[in-house]
């Protein structure tokens, strides 16, 4: 266990996206995109022409620190049945991560280029709702508003086929601001309307179903974190990440997302030992179903716990001395927001999918680990439609000062 050492604070995309390396180069060569399609209009001044002021890293600790950059609203355009150019190419940015040049991977073969994939199922048949998916997928495509080349090279991510990659960015566009295309930038599409966020549908899914013939509007992607510093561990497992020894440490208070989280690990790129606290005893039969056999769980313990001190007293109480003996451990807990009179589960989707369901974002998260012993703590940004002052001190501020006193730490930020 890492109790200790510095922090790495990342959009989980940005491991393998060409943003961090080409937003200040262009605008996600927005006029092309214009050029395109007259119903799309940028931001008046554009992404690079908004000032920006560069903090100063106060934090040498930090590994990797994102500043947020909120672009000047701009007139949101509806393409309402705009007729489409079947013949016009698909708009695709080429990438340059900073993954892909990383000195330090120069005995790691390099992966082929992005080729165009192969269409897929369009059929229409399997029921109302697989005809409507299928009517999506082909209207995102003549669109130009779902380009699965850029979006496979964008998110480092590899699909047999095009109806694969609009299937991933549809599961995915529910919970986290991944756009199918430089022409659509989901996150704005949610907060437009929240009415399609809190029904946990796909920005683009319902768009093409539904909102543009209601007339609502949509934006081109847009650029709002560039990170200040770099982290480009491997793409491919290194034989030191192969030998970390992993624990997974979940606290179930709502009996559903045992089957979250058995699905979600079923790609891990290490098998793990599994420390489970359940807040009710009839939880436990389900657990040692979904995990005791599971193909990459090596252990299994349970313990039943009184729902206190939030998720983190039951695991350190129950299994503090346990973690010691591990390089890593990963802690999650059920989550599900009641607020909108409507279970919410976006949050813990969007958390579940960065810390255990997409692989490529665990792998290299165990390189970067193996690789460095100064690092301590891995965790996705703040989940994007938090309010922004979940990510400053208040009220723990003064708790936080005699912490820093205690330990000896240098100077905490104040956000």
């Amino acid at each position: 266990m890492k109790p200790t050492g510095k922090m790495i604070s990342l959009l989980p995309w940005l491991f393998q996206t060409q943003f961090a390396s080409q937003a200040r180069k262009r605008r996600l060569a927005a006029e092309e995109v214009v050029g395109m399609d007259d119903n799309i209009v940028v931001p008046e001044g554009g992404v690079e022409d908004q000032p920006r002021k560069e903090p100063a890293l106060d934090d040498k600790n930090l590994v990797t620190v994102t500043e947020t950059f909120v672009v000047t609203d701009g007139d949101a355009v509806n393409d309402d049945l705009a007729p489409v150019d079947e013949e016009a190419p698909a708009t695709a940015v080429s990438p340059v991560s900073p993954v892909d040049t990383d000195p330090s991977a120069e005995s790691e073969s390099a992966e082929p280029e992005v080729v165009d994939l192969p269409l897929g199922n369009t059929a229409n048949d399997g029921g109302g709702h697989a005809a409507m998916m299928s009517q999506a997928f082909m209207d995102g495509l003549n669109t130009g508003l779902f380009d699965p080349k850029w979006y496979q090279a964008t998110y480092g991510l590899r699909f047999a086929t095009q109806r694969e990659a609009f299937d991933d960015y549809v599961r995915k566009s529910r919970f986290a601001p991944v756009n199918p295309s430089p022409k659509f930038d989901s996150e704005t599409y949610h907060r437009m309307y929240i009415d399609v966020f809190h029904a946990q549908q796909s920005p683009l899914q319902h768009y093409l179903l539904h909102g543009r013939s209601e007339g609502r509007q949509h934006v081109p992607a847009t650029v709002r974190w560039y990170p200040r510093e770099i982290v480009a561990p491997r793409k491919t497992l290194t034989p030191a990440a192969g030998k970390l020894k992993v624990a997974l440490c979940l606290h179930v208070f709502y009996v559903d997302f045992l089957d979250r989280f058995a699905k979600a690990i079923e790609r891990f790129p290490v098998t793990v030992d599994v420390y489970l606290t359940l807040a009710d005893a009839s939880f436990e039969t389900r657990a040692r179903q979904l995990f005791g056999e599971h193909a990459r769980v090596n252990k299994l313990e349970t313990r039943v716990v009184p729902n206190r001190g939030r998720n983190f007293g039951p695991v350190l109480v129950e299994y503090g001395q346990a973690l010691q003996e591990y390089d890593l451990f990963c802690h999650l807990h059920s989550k599900k927001s009641l607020y909108s009179g409507k279970e919410q589960t976006q949050w813990a989707e969007y958390l579940i999918e960065y810390l255990l369901r997409d692989v490529s974002v665990v792998t290299r998260l165990l390189n970067a680990f193996a690789a460095d012993d100064s690092l301590g703590l891995y965790y996705p940004t703040t989940f994007w439609m938090m309010p922004s002052w979940v990510n400053h001190q208040t009220m723990n501020k003064g708790f936080m000062r005699e912490w820093q006193q205690k330990l000896g730490l240098g100077h905490i930020p104040s956000s």
